[in-house]
């Protein structure tokens, strides 16, 4: 139950390791199109959205912090390739074709790899 609030709401010295991380960014990119396919409003779909980049950055504040680096530098990686996607889809629209889309989902797929293949801190008593 701790690693579940952990994602909510984590201390600033937590860390998640690689499996963890590589399931929840697995999961947070098939999730994304989940109220797309099932029609919902617009609500639905900022809450949803809205959600999984809270939790995604949070897991990925964690990961870094294993690895040995500050946690906002991701949250700053992170939310400043959100909003380059989200003008790019302002641009050229949201089609599974655009750019903007390509960008993301791009840089979801990068970001969640080279975090989940970069080995932890090394910590010797």
């Amino acid at each position: 139950m701790s690693f579940i609030i952990n994602l909510f709401k984590p201390s600033h010295s937590t860390t998640i390791r690689r499996i963890p991380f590589l399931i929840i960014s697995i999961l947070y990119f098939v999730l994304q199109g989940t109220p797309l396919m099932f029609n919902m409003g617009k609500f639905t779909l900022i809450f949803t959205a809205v959600l999984l980049l809270w939790i995604y950055c949070n897991t990925g504040a964690m990961r870094c912090r294993d690895i040995g680096i500050k946690g906002r530098y991701f949250v700053i990686l992170w939310m400043s390739i959100v909003v380059i996607g989200q003008v790019m889809i302002r641009i050229w629209g949201a089609d599974c074709d655009s750019p903007g889309t390509r960008f993301t989902a791009g840089m979801t797929i990068l970001t969640a790899f080279f975090l989940a293949l970069t080995p932890g801190k090394i910590t010797t008593n």
